[in-house]
């Protein structure tokens, strides 16, 4: 059998961090040579770079063997509330409102977001659109398709389930939606974006967990250039993202942070008018859709009203989470007036054979992506204190950031850098951890000490 050097699967990692921003631990390296293995054959080109591009069939392999799309409907609440109530007040103001989602994988957050905007600008106006962008073309395909298995509805659909129909084993995108959203195959890494702006929202959740900072910044400062004055960023647990606090202000929802520029000055916004469909007000349709399902009703003036300015003379830059901070949620979250059917397993993928000290982690990584936060922390658990590496105190570090036990990440995110006080990441991970308790001036020292190691 052929075997793969070691200098492929480097070779393999440059590749994909240069082409789309990922960066691959090493504990996961032996996840690509097997890989390598297996598309190469016998093939053994002088340059693998140049046979990838010539292959992408072989580069998605790669590419999915290191990125496993975790996601399902109506994914922290929080953020569609919010939305929710953005969506009305651009209704109320006479304004049509469009939504991006930034790495949409397989499309469930980008149809959770047109349901959540159906349901203000439906039957009476249809000037809403919401726009998702993803690395992959499969994952697109899949996306466009609309058609999911239980897994991807395992929270259920909260009040919102009039958009979605049964089929068979799948549920499927109701029909009127669909115009409502269109896929697109985007590198927001190496490519030019898509010439589109003026976004009233922007998901860019559980993307940058992959990627290095500068990586980060790059992409966001593209993302931001597309989102209007007072439009809402809205970011995932696992993105250790960096915002200028002297530009940013953030709002805590059940859970959930929303960001918006800071206001200099009332922002004009771009108006174009309702494109009516029938012959009710915009008022009229307003105080309906107030009403709907019975919630509270959210006016203009009251999305505004609880952000907070992010002010600090310690760091420029603040870790700005998906917020762990309950202590700051606004309500408690609706609960699914009716639950998906019984939930069955997540399609199982080929196991990848390894061998050494990367096993275990592999395991709990996979079972990670697979959304079993559980079942990963408690194999990396039981592998005992004294032999948990630090890749495995990081990676039950995030695992207890998306549980919503933040003080318990923080201990395992020092635990890493006491191991290894020379890797920037792992004082990032800190920063996050200490930042989603509230430990604004402990988060912003560790993003100092991180930015310091770089530079070194």
């Amino acid at each position: 059998m052929t075997t793969t050097c070691p200098s492929s699967v480097a070779e393999a990692v440059e590749h994909l961090r240069v082409t789309t921003g990922i960066s691959v631990p090493e504990y996961r390296w032996p996840v690509l040579d097997t890989v390598l293995r297996r598309v190469l054959g016998e093939v053994r080109p002088a340059a693998l770079t140049a046979w990838l591009r010539q292959h992408p069939d072989a580069w998605r392999e790669l590419l999915h063997a290191v990125v496993v799309p975790e996601t399902y409907f109506f994914r922290h609440f929080g953020h569609f509330r919010v939305l929710l109530a953005l969506a009305r007040k651009r209704l109320v103001e006479g304004r049509p409102c469009r939504v991006l989602s930034a790495g949409c994988s397989t499309g469930e957050e980008a149809w959770s977001a047109a349901a959540i905007l159906a349901s203000v600008y439906l039957p009476g106006h249809d000037n809403f659109a919401v726009e998702a962008w993803e690395l992959d073309p499969i994952l697109t395909r899949r996306a466009r398709s609309g058609e999911y298995r239980d897994w991807s509805a395992r929270n259920g659909f909260y009040d919102y389930e009039a958009y979605f129909t049964r089929s068979g084993q799948h549920w499927r995108i109701r029909s009127d939606l669909r115009p409502f959203v269109r896929f697109r195959v985007v590198n927001m890494v190496a490519d030019d974006l898509p010439d589109e702006d003026g976004f009233d929202a922007i998901f860019f959740r559980n993307v940058a967990i992959y990627w290095e900072s500068r990586t980060i910044r790059q992409v966001l400062e593209k993302l931001t250039a597309r989102l209007l004055p007072d439009g809402l960023l809205l970011l995932g647990p696992g993105d250790p993202v960096e915002l200028n606090r002297k530009e940013w202000e953030s709002k805590a929802t059940e859970g959930t942070l929303a960001y918006r520029r800071r206001r200099k000055e009332a922002a004009p916004g771009q108006t174009t008018g309702l494109r009516s469909t029938n012959e009710r007000s915009t008022n009229e349709r307003s105080t309906e859709k107030n009403q709907h399902r019975g919630s509270t009703e959210i006016t203009s003036g009251t999305l505004s009203a609880g952000f907070r300015p992010l002010t600090s003379a310690t760091d420029s830059f603040e870790l700005r989470r998906e917020s762990l901070e309950r202590t700051l949620t606004d309500s408690q979250p609706e609960k699914p007036i009716k639950a998906a059917p019984p939930v069955a397993a997540p399609e199982k993928k080929p196991r990848v054979a390894l061998g050494g000290p990367g096993t275990w982690l592999d395991k709990a990584q996979r079972l990670a992506d697979e959304g079993r936060y559980e079942d990963a922390l408690t194999l990396i658990d039981g592998r005992g204190t004294a032999t948990v590496n630090p890749a495995g105190r990081v990676l039950a570090g995030i695992l207890l950031l998306n549980l919503e036990r933040p003080e318990e990440a923080m201990r395992r995110f020092r635990a890493a850098v006491f191991l290894e006080p020379e890797v920037p990441a792992h004082r990032r991970w800190l920063a996050v951890s200490l930042e989603a308790l509230g430990r604004e001036a402990d988060a912003a020292r560790e993003i100092k000490n991180a930015e310091e190691l770089e530079t070194e």
